[in-house]
């Protein structure tokens, strides 16, 4: 739903920041950023500070990100509130399959994850349809306001009704550590691949931008692939990729 309801509202921010097509779609390559980015890494540190707090943390970030979305009084702060508003959402992303397998019992997990796989796809489904709404209505302002009160909600939820795991007595988080470099670097091979993804069509392979980007990429990858065979805990497990169920 971030990214299809907010699609509803390009041509009135255009308008209103007096930009144009080939800038308003940093709105939602920064939200795609956001989220893609850290959604390894922060799974991995979930491991270490606790689910439900990480989950916490997202599901009030995100609202936190939505407000600064909404006063928004340029491109670029809208942009920077949107980065904020995926970082939010890949907290959220990292934990929420975990959570359910930590809240529900073996014979009602199928049921749950159907209902939040259901909700999800509910969610695209009337993203356009409310958008329009909004808009018709208000500005693109409200596409935002609108969807504070339902995260919000989430939060409170998430507080009062699921079991915190940080302090479990049979989680020993003494065997878990945060691979920092491995996060650092898998940042930099994730941001400058949607990067170069998604502006070579518009710059070209030529432009500098571009170069930079991909260079980036080409630097950090090796970098990071030495850095996780030595890791002790590594952001990702390279061995896995030698199983062919796995690749």
């Amino acid at each position: 739903m971030n990214l299809n309801i907010v699609n509803i509202g390009a041509p009135d921010m255009i308008e209103d920041f007096q930009t144009n097509a080939s800038l308003i779609v940093w709105v939602n390559l920064a939200f795609v950023m956001g989220v893609t980015v850290p959604l390894l890494p922060l799974s991995r540190i979930s491991d270490v500070f606790g689910r439900k707090r990480m989950y916490l943390s997202g599901a009030i970030i995100v609202p936190i990100g939505l407000i600064l979305s909404a006063i928004s009084q340029d491109l670029f702060q809208l942009v920077a509130a949107r980065v904020v508003t995926g970082f939010g959402s890949a907290m959220v992303l990292a934990n929420d399959n975990a959570l359910l397998t930590q809240t529900f019992p073996a014979s009602e997990r199928g049921k749950a994850q159907g209902m939040m796989n259901m909700a999800f796809g509910l969610g695209i489904g009337i993203s356009f349809f409310l958008g329009g709404i909004l808009i018709d209505i208000f500005d693109w302002r409200s596409l935002f306001w609108a969807r504070i009160p339902a995260h919000l909600l989430l939060a409170f939820c998430i507080w009062r009704l699921v079991r915190s795991d940080a302090n479990d007595p049979e989680r020993d988080t003494t065997e878990y550590s945060v691979d920092y470099a491995g996060v650092l670097l898998l940042s930099v091979v994730m941001m400058g691949s949607l990067l170069a993804i998604n502006q070579s069509g518009r710059l070209g392979l030529s432009s500098p931008f571009v170069i930079l980007a991909i260079a980036s990429v080409a630097l950090a990858l090796p970098m990071f692939i030495i850095v996780e065979k030595k890791s002790t805990f590594p952001v990702i497990q390279l061995s896995l990729f030698k199983s062919r169920v796995f690749s």
